[in-house]
């Protein structure tokens, strides 16, 4: 079992290079298609705004284009050498939105690398991106933090896992990785209003259902306290060195609007590793 192809979004000059390191860590790893996508985004202003239009437009087209030979230069130049298959890939949204088409894209991947936040200082409209593609996408998403300068990724993982839908989801999208991990630690979390007997032996038959995929795992369990949960995650990764966190992506949904819970928000803002998420 390995991950064949890698979809990493490459947004602006600012996040893309370490979502890009950890995208090619991981292709050469699993020999895997690696696609670097850019999205051009549409012209986000009111046309009241604009005392000549057409000449704005073509501006703006023109800024998108250096941008994404920019972008497509520093992908060329860290897959060239590599012993994977590569390929740059542009989606124009200017006639739908830069979500659509990334969730679209997204849904054809076996998993996607996207940073922890997607807005650069000259445009804040995609700061909160990777949330909403968590929502909307059918696939795990890799969740890398800004800047950062990793040498190794998924060799030694935290998984935290609650027994619900959506940490299974997590944990089992990213068994690819698991088995390729020289340290994983199976982190049951007992949420404080279940009844506790109910879960007698369900963490190990899990690791059961793990090692016959040839995970090697250890298990520790720990009671949630709500208002804490982000910041013990953490410190577990800490604690044990780890370079990846896998984790559910969860919410609640207020009449029509899904949003994002503390935890996971927490975890999205404040990551100082690469997080496997699934909703």
């Amino acid at each position: 079992m390995a991950y064949k192809t890698l979809l990493a979004h490459l947004s602006n000059e600012e996040v893309s290079p370490a979502v890009l390191q950890v995208a090619s860590l991981l292709a050469e790893r699993h020999s895997a298609h690696l696609v670097g996508l850019h999205i051009q985004p549409p012209l986000d202003l009111y046309v009241s705004e604009l005392p000549t239009p057409i000449d704005l437009t073509r501006e703006y087209r023109e800024r998108l284009q250096q941008k994404e030979a920019r972008l497509k230069a520093m992908f060329e130049a860290a897959t060239q050498t590599q012993n994977y298959v590569s390929e740059w890939r542009v989606v124009d949204a200017m006639t739908d939105s830069v979500l659509n088409a990334l969730v679209e894209q997204s849904n054809t991947a076996d998993l996607i690398v996207i940073s922890q936040t997607e807005g650069d200082n000259s445009d804040t409209r995609f700061r909160h991106l990777p949330e909403h593609v968590l929502m909307a996408c059918g696939r795990s998403l890799l969740v890398v933090p800004v800047g950062s300068d990793v040498d190794t990724v998924a060799e030694r993982v935290l998984v935290a896992w609650d027994g619900r839908r959506e940490s299974t989801r997590a944990l089992f999208g990213s068994l690819p990785l698991l088995r390729r991990a020289s340290e994983v630690r199976l982190h049951r979390i007992n949420q404080p209003h279940q009844d506790r007997h109910h879960l007698s032996g369900i963490t190990e038959e899990l690791a059961n259902t793990l090692s016959r995929h040839g995970v090697s795992l250890e298990i520790v369990h720990s009671d949630a306290r709500s208002s804490e949960i982000a910041d013990e995650l953490m410190g577990f990764a800490r604690d044990m060195d780890a370079d990846m966190m896998v984790m559910g992506c969860y919410g609640h949904s207020p009449l029509r609007e899904f949003v994002l819970g503390g935890t996971t928000r927490t975890i999205l803002a404040r990551t100082h590793i690469p997080v496997l998420m699934s909703n």
